[in-house]
Order: C-alpha cells, then sequence, then structure tokens
C-alpha cells in the first residue's frame, strides 16, 4: 500500500512538473509572439515612415523642377524675336496669329 502511495506520489509530482514546464513554454511561446507582432508593427512603421518621407521628398523636388521650368519658359519668351501674339497663337495651336 505504502508503494502505491508513493508512486502516485511520485506520478502527480511529474505531471505537475511536466504541466507546470508546459504552461512555461506556453508563456515563452507567448512573449515571443508578442516580440514578434510588435517587431513587425515596428518594421511596417518605419517602412511607411521612409515611404512618407521619400514621397515628399519627391513632391519638393517635382516643385522645383516645375518652378525651373516656368522661369526656363519665361526666359525663352523674353529672349524671343516673336510678338506675344505670335507666341500665344503658337501655343494655341493657330497657324497664324491675325485669325482671331
Amino acid at each position: 500500500m505504502m508503494r502505491l502511495k508513493k508512486r502516485k506520489l511520485h506520478r502527480d509530482r511529474l505531471l505537475i512538473r511536466k504541466g507546470n514546464e508546459q504552461w512555461q513554454e506556453k508563456e515563452r511561446i507567448s512573449h515571443w509572439m508578442k516580440e514578434l507582432r510588435r517587431q513587425k508593427q515596428l518594421y511596417f512603421r518605419r517602412r511607411t515612415d521612409r515611404y512618407d518621407a521619400a514621397v515628399k521628398g519627391l513632391s519638393i523636388l517635382q516643385k522645383k523642377k516645375q518652378e525651373l521650368q516656368k522661369q526656363e519658359l519665361l526666359h525663352a519668351i523674353e529672349t524671343s524675336p516673336r510678338s506675344y501674339e505670335e507666341i500665344m497663337a503658337f501655343l494655341s495651336g493657330k497657324k497664324d496669329p491675325d485669325e482671331e
């Protein structure tokens, strides 16, 4: 009878230990899953921030390009031997400035 009690006690201890180890393993996995989720969020946030910065930089460069094109166009008009009417007729697609 005493042997059975000892065996049962030993078995119960093993089950408790095994259950505790399983619980600890679940906690470790849970911790790593939370950390993985957090790292993914950080990655996508950084990626989004970098994308936003790149778009902003591109927008600034496009505005600068447009400004330079405007200046270049104005300079070309100022130095052109053509009259204002001739230039406007050309831009509007008319062949003869007197067609208006």
